[in-house]
C-alpha cells in the first residue's frame, strides 16, 4: 500500500512549476522502463525452462511409446509361448494315452509269448524230430524279437516323451520371465507416467507463470503509455495556465484571474478538509518501510472527498495502478492531489469551489491503495498537509 502512496506521489507531480514535475515523473518512467526490461528477462527464462520442459515431455511421451511398445511384444510372446505350451500339453496328452495303451499291449503281449514259449519248452524234444525243434526255436526267437520290438517303440516313446516335459518346462520358465519383464515394463511405464506428470504440472506452473508476467507487462506499458500522455499533458497545461494567470503584486507567485481570492497566500484562504474520516496513514510517518509524502484516508464506507479550496480542475481520470484521479489547481503554486475516488461529473478546466463534493469514497473496487489518497504539493515538492486534514 505504501510503495502505492509513493508511486503515486511520484507520478502525480501536477504543479505550476513543471521542471520539478518533470524531474521526477522521468524518474518514474525510468523505473517503469527498468520494470519492463526485468520482466521481459524473466520471461525469457522462464520461456526457456518452458521449452526445457516440453522437450522432457516430449522424450517421456517417447519413453512411455517405446516401453508400451515392448510390453506389447511380452504380451505377444507370452500370449505365443502358451498357445506352445498348450500345443505340447496336448501332444504330451496323445504321447501319454499311447503310452499306457502300448504299455497294455506290451504286457498282455509279454504274458501271451512267455506262455507260448512255455509251451514249447514243455513239448518232448526228439531226436527223430529235428526239424520241430529247429522250428520251435526259431519262433521263440521270433516272439522275443517281437517282443523287444514292442519294448523299443515303449522306450522311444517314452523318450518323446521326456523330451517334451523338458520342452514344457523350459516353456514354464520362459514364461516366468516374461511375466517379470511384463512387472517390471509396467512398473516403468507407470513411474514414467508419474514423471510425465510432474513435469506436466511443472511446465502448466511455468505457463501460468508467464501468462502473469505477460499481464504484469501490459499493465506497466499501459502504465508507461499513461504517464507519458500525462507528461505531455500537464507540459501543456502548465504552459497554459502560466500565460493566464497574472502574477501576484506581494509575493510575485502565480495566481488565478478566475477568482480574486487566489491572490491570497493559500493558507490564509479559508479552506476544507478534503474527507471527514478516518486517517489510516498519516503524511511523513514511516509505513512498511517508506515514507508517505501524502495521507490515506479510510474508503470502506460511502464518504464524501471535498475540494479543500477553489481551483481549476486539471486532471479527472483513471491512472493505472492508481484508480481514479482528481487534480486541483489552487493558484499560489498548490495543487492538491485526490486518488482512488468515484469521480463526480468534472469537466477539465472547469472550475470547483472550496469545500464542493467533488467525488467520493466508493468501494474497495475502486482504492488499489487500499484507500483515498490525499497529496498536496507546492511548486512540485509534497508538503504536509497536516492544517487541512487536522482541522475541525
Amino acid at each position: 500500500m505504501i510503495k502505492r502512496l509513493l508511486g503515486i506521489s511520484l507520478t502525480l507531480l501536477v504543479t505550476t512549476s513543471y521542471a520539478a514535475n518533470k524531474n521526477e515523473m522521468t524518474d518514474r518512467l525510468l523505473t517503469l522502463n527498468n520494470q519492463i526490461h526485468d520482466i521481459n528477462v524473466e520471461l525469457l527464462n522462464k520461456k526457456n525452462k518452458s521449452d526445457k520442459l516440453k522437450e522432457l515431455i516430449t522424450n517421456s511421451d517417447q519413453a512411455i511409446l517405446k516401453s508400451n511398445q515392448i510390453l506389447s511384444q511380452l504380451k505377444e510372446k507370452r500370449a505365443l509361448t502358451h498357445s506352445q505350451i498348450a500345443e505340447i500339453n496336448h501332444r504330451l496328452l496323445e504321447i501319454n494315452s499311447t503310452i499306457d495303451e502300448l504299455n497294455q499291449e506290451i504286457i498282455v503281449y509279454t504274458r501271451n509269448i512267455y506262455q507260448q514259449i512255455q509251451l514249447l519248452n514243455n513239448q518232448e524234444t526228439s531226436l527223430l524230430n529235428v526239424n520241430a525243434d529247429l522250428a520251435r526255436e526259431q519262433k521263440t526267437k521270433y516272439l522275443i524279437a517281437m517282443l523287444q520290438a514292442k519294448k523299443n517303440e515303449y522306450d522311444k516313446l517314452s523318450s518323446k516323451l521326456k523330451q517334451l516335459k523338458a520342452v514344457n518346462l523350459n516353456l514354464l520358465k520362459q514364461i516366468d520371465k516374461i511375466d517379470v519383464n511384463l512387472n517390471q515394463k509396467k512398473q516403468q511405464v507407470t513411474l514414467l507416467n508419474k514423471q510425465k506428470d510432474l513435469i506436466q504440472k511443472q511446465a502448466n506452473t511455468i505457463n501460468f507463470q508467464i501468462d502473469t508476467s505477460n499481464q504484469k507487462l501490459k499493465n506497466l506499458q499501459q502504465e508507461r503509455r499513461k504517464l507519458n500522455q500525462l507528461l505531455v499533458y500537464l507540459n501543456k497545461k502548465s504552459e497554459n495556465i502560466n500565460k493566464s494567470l497574472p502574477k501576484s503584486p506581494d509575493n510575485n507567485t502565480i495566481a488565478s484571474a478566475k477568482n480574486d481570492n487566489y491572490t491570497e497566500p493559500f493558507f490564509s484562504r479559508s479552506l476544507a478538509k478534503p474527507m471527514n474520516t478516518e486517517i489510516i496513514c498519516q503524511y511523513g510517518v514511516i509505513c512498511n518501510g517508506l515514507k508517505s509524502n501524502g495521507v490515506l484516508y479510510d474508503g470502506s464506507q460511502l464518504h464524501s472527498v471535498f475540494a479543500v479550496s477553489q481551483g481549476e480542475v486539471l486532471y479527472n481520470a483513471n491512472l493505472v495502478g492508481y484508480g481514479h484521479v482528481i487534480i486541483i489547481a489552487h493558484g499560489d503554486n498548490y495543487v492538491s492531489v485526490y486518488a482512488g475516488v468515484e469521480p463526480k461529473a468534472l469537466a477539465v478546466g472547469s472550475y470547483v469551489k472550496m469545500g464542493q463534493v467533488i467525488a467520493t469514497s466508493g468501494n474497495k473496487d475502486n482504492q488499489p491503495m487500499g484507500g483515498v489518497y490525499f497529496e498536496l504539493r507546492h511548486l512540485g515538492r509534497p508538503i504536509n498537509p497536516g492544517l487541512l486534514v487536522n482541522a475541525n
